[in-house]
C-alpha cells in the first residue's frame, strides 16, 4: 500500500470493515496469525483534502496436514496506490 498526497495522512485499518484498534500506522503487520484472523482487511487514508478507502484484501488462514497454521491473502490491496491532495487558492 503506498499513499500520497498532502501530509499530514492519517491511516486507519480495518478488519471486515471494522476499525482495528491502534492499527493507524502506513502499514499493518500481524505479528503472528491465527484461525480469527481470517477476513477482509481495507485501509482508510485520510488528510485534509477527504478520504480514501482501498481495495479489500482477503486473508485466508487454513490448518495444515501437520496442525501449523497457513496463511495467504490476496494482491488487492499490495497495489493499492491512493493520492490526496488539496488545491491551494
Amino acid at each position: 500500500m503506498a499513499a500520497t498526497g498532502t501530509s499530514p495522512l492519517s491511516y486507519q485499518w480495518r478488519k471486515d470493515g471494522t476499525a482495528i484498534s491502534g492499527a493507524t500506522g502506513a502499514t499493518y503487520t500481524l505479528a503472528t496469525v491465527a484461525s480469527g484472523d481470517a477476513g477482509s482487511y481495507s485501509v482508510l487514508v485520510s488528510n485534509g483534502a477527504g478520504s480514501v478507502t482501498s481495495s479489500s484484501a482477503s486473508l485466508t488462514v487454513q490448518t495444515t496436514s501437520t496442525g501449523t497454521l497457513a496463511a495467504e491473502a490476496t494482491a488487492a490491496a499490495q497495489a493499492f496506490l491512493a493520492t490526496l491532495s488539496s488545491s491551494q487558492q
